[in-house]
């Protein structure tokens, strides 16, 4: 998987960046938390202040458009994401029970 950041914008009252950018990949597109992941490695800070907030895959295509905010710190991220968001994460990390 290969990351292109094609615009930054430093928004210093909330404390972040804004990312746009692409994602060349081969296969079936990542998964929110590889994309993270790789996003995090690229620009050296933790996972925990990067925010996905949009992958726009291309229609037969290997590439897909992102939107992200890398915060400053976790905490200012807990302040400003919507918390429906990390329910969800949360809920792909779960495994699934099954009702018998």
């Amino acid at each position: 998987m290969e990351i292109t950041i094609s615009a930054k914008n430093n928004n210093g009252l909330l404390g972040r960046a804004e990312l746009n950018g692409t994602i060349s990949f081969t296969g079936a597109t990542p998964a929110y938390p590889q994309i993270k992941q790789a996003l995090a490695t690229q620009l050296k800070v933790k996972e925990d202040v990067v925010a996905l907030k949009q992958v726009l895959t291309e229609f037969g295509a290997t590439r897909a458009k992102f939107f992200a905010h890398v915060y400053e710190t976790a905490e200012q991220l807990q302040k400003i994401e919507p918390k429906v968001k990390a329910k969800k994460d949360k809920k792909a990390e779960a495994p699934a029970e099954k009702k018998a």
